[in-house]
Protein backbone atom coordinates (compact mmCIF):
# COMPACT_ATOMS: atom_id res chain seq x y z
CA UNK A 1 0.00 0.00 0.00
CA UNK A 2 1.17 3.49 -0.67
CA UNK A 3 1.34 6.14 1.97
CA UNK A 4 -1.88 7.87 0.81
CA UNK A 5 -3.78 4.56 0.78
CA UNK A 6 -2.58 3.78 4.30
CA UNK A 7 -3.52 7.28 5.46
CA UNK A 8 -6.96 6.96 3.83
CA UNK A 9 -7.52 3.55 5.44
CA UNK A 10 -6.44 4.94 8.81
CA UNK A 11 -8.83 7.88 8.43
CA UNK A 12 -11.73 5.55 7.57
CA UNK A 13 -10.90 3.32 10.54
CA UNK A 14 -10.81 6.36 12.84
CA UNK A 15 -14.15 7.56 11.49
CA UNK A 16 -15.67 4.12 12.10
CA UNK A 17 -14.36 4.03 15.68
CA UNK A 18 -15.76 7.51 16.34
CA UNK A 19 -19.12 6.54 14.80
CA UNK A 20 -19.35 3.44 16.98
CA UNK A 21 -18.43 5.47 20.07
CA UNK A 22 -21.11 8.06 19.27
CA UNK A 23 -23.67 5.31 18.67
CA UNK A 24 -22.85 3.64 21.98
CA UNK A 25 -23.11 6.99 23.77
CA UNK A 26 -26.47 7.68 22.13
CA UNK A 27 -27.82 4.29 23.13
CA UNK A 28 -26.78 4.88 26.74
CA UNK A 29 -28.44 8.30 26.82
CA UNK A 30 -31.87 8.73 28.40
CA UNK A 31 -32.36 11.90 26.36
CA UNK A 32 -31.96 9.89 23.15
CA UNK A 33 -34.81 7.56 24.15
CA UNK A 34 -37.00 10.50 25.17
CA UNK A 35 -36.45 12.18 21.82
CA UNK A 36 -37.05 8.92 19.98
CA UNK A 37 -40.34 8.49 21.85
CA UNK A 38 -41.42 12.04 21.03
CA UNK A 39 -40.46 11.52 17.38
CA UNK A 40 -42.50 8.30 17.26
CA UNK A 41 -45.53 10.07 18.74
CA UNK A 42 -45.22 12.95 16.28
CA UNK A 43 -44.89 10.56 13.33
CA UNK A 44 -47.93 8.59 14.47
CA UNK A 45 -49.94 11.81 14.82
CA UNK A 46 -48.89 12.99 11.38
CA UNK A 47 -49.81 9.62 9.88
CA UNK A 48 -53.24 9.89 11.52
CA UNK A 49 -53.72 13.40 10.16
CA UNK A 50 -52.72 12.19 6.71
CA UNK A 51 -55.26 9.35 6.83
CA UNK A 52 -57.95 11.74 8.04
CA UNK A 53 -57.11 14.23 5.32
CA UNK A 54 -57.19 11.50 2.68
CA UNK A 55 -60.56 10.30 3.94
CA UNK A 56 -61.97 13.83 3.84
CA UNK A 57 -60.63 14.39 0.32
CA UNK A 58 -62.16 11.10 -0.86
CA UNK A 59 -65.50 11.93 0.76
CA UNK A 60 -65.44 15.32 -0.92
CA UNK A 61 -64.72 13.71 -4.29
CA UNK A 62 -67.59 11.23 -3.80
CA UNK A 63 -69.92 14.08 -2.89
CA UNK A 64 -68.87 16.05 -5.98
CA UNK A 65 -69.41 13.01 -8.23
CA UNK A 66 -72.86 12.47 -6.73
CA UNK A 67 -73.81 16.11 -7.37
CA UNK A 68 -72.58 15.80 -10.95
CA UNK A 69 -74.68 12.65 -11.46
CA UNK A 70 -77.76 14.40 -10.07
CA UNK A 71 -77.14 17.40 -12.30
CA UNK A 72 -76.84 15.21 -15.38
CA UNK A 73 -79.99 13.28 -14.42
CA UNK A 74 -81.90 16.57 -14.15
CA UNK A 75 -80.62 17.62 -17.58
CA UNK A 76 -81.68 14.31 -19.11
CA UNK A 77 -85.14 14.51 -17.53
CA UNK A 78 -85.50 18.09 -18.70
CA UNK A 79 -84.48 17.13 -22.23
CA UNK A 80 -86.94 14.22 -22.27
CA UNK A 81 -89.88 16.32 -21.03
CA UNK A 82 -89.35 19.18 -23.49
Amino acid sequence: MTRSQTSSADNQAAIRVIAVAVLIQMLRSRRFYERAAVAAIVLAALAGLNRESSAKAFASLVSWAKRQDERLERKVKAALTD
